[in-house]
């Protein structure tokens, strides 16, 4: 994959695909009951596109992901903080690698 060389095939592309990914963002958010942010930052001409439009909304979301992030992270180095993550995700995630390495 590369960068397009024609300009307005890639405003057009770029045009398409940032309304296709709000569309699925929005589906995203009602369909799962789900708290999603999208920040799109353009230096040609928009600057900031972000979904939902509100602000106050968009530093809501990126508030409650900081304090969460911030005590996840608290006295964890990054490798243990990913480890706990994945068994946050999945328990089971030990004992299939403690049964792979018998």
């Amino acid at each position: 994959m590369e960068l397009m060389s024609n300009e307005q095939s890639r405003m057009r592309t770029y045009q398409k695909r940032k309304k296709g990914l709000m569309k699925m963002t929005y589906e995203f958010s009602t369909l799962c009951g789900v708290e999603v942010c999208v920040i799109i930052h353009e230096d040609r001409s928009a600057g900031v596109e972000t979904w939902p439009k509100n602000p106050n909304e968009v530093k809501g979301i990126i508030d409650k992901h900081r304090s969460v992030e911030s005590q996840d992270l608290r006295g964890k180095n990054p490798k243990t903080y990913l480890i706990f993550s994945l068994l946050k995700l999945d328990p089971s995630y030990l004992r299939k690698r403690e049964n792979s390495s018998t």
